[in-house]
């Protein structure tokens, strides 16, 4: 058995293995024998790491294919997120009917037993526009001097918010979260 000499670290490995034990190159390795004498030996080495990162050697895959796939997967998972949502608040009948400032007054007086109580829920709230936010779909109703109750509509009610001004009486269907505003919200 003879030793050659591997071309990626220099060190001495057998002709027959298949890779390098100190490295990791692979080689091919083909021999043919004439009545036990080596005729041609023909040794073909190659990288197996280089093999499985060979999209990491194309920046072009790298820093604009990937991106561009995680942004729209995160576009549309966040989209599919708010419309069904406020299908679903739409068909649901309300657990609590209230006044926005009924809601905002229970939350500040007694914050865990008004979580406790309405998070998750289904609420119906009335009251009057204090401000919009059109980026986020959003609308604020007045609770008393410089107090909202933050609602967060879906896409499909940016028609419906277009039509309402601000001092206007509406009522409004979405879910309570944690941080004290209705999400997924329907304007009635």
């Amino acid at each position: 058995m003879a030793l050659i000499i591997c071309p990626r670290c220099g060190k001495q490995i057998s002709e027959r293995a298949s890779k390098c034990p100190h490295c990791g190159y692979m080689s091919s390795l083909s021999s043919g024998q004439n009545e036990g004498k080596a005729t041609q030996t023909s040794i073909s080495f190659h990288d197996a790491k280089s093999d499985r990162n060979k999209w990491l050697k194309h920046p072009f895959i790298l820093y604009c294919i990937i991106p561009s796939i995680i942004i729209v997967v995160g576009y549309l998972a966040y989209s599919s997120f708010k419309e069904p949502c406020s299908k679903m608040v739409a068909r649901s009948q309300p657990d609590y009917t209230l006044s926005a400032t009924d809601l905002t007054s229970e939350y500040d007086h007694n914050q865990f037993a008004a979580k406790k109580k309405y998070v998750g829920k289904i609420l119906r709230v009335q009251g009057t526009i204090a401000m919009f936010q059109a980026y986020y779909n959003e609308v604020d109703l007045s609770t008393g001097f410089l107090s909202y109750l933050t609602c967060y509509c879906g896409k499909g009610q940016a028609t419906v918010l277009s039509k309402l001004s601000i001092g206007q009486e509406i009522t409004v269907k979405g879910v309570y979260s944690d941080t004290g505003s209705l999400d997924c919200c329907v304007i009635e």
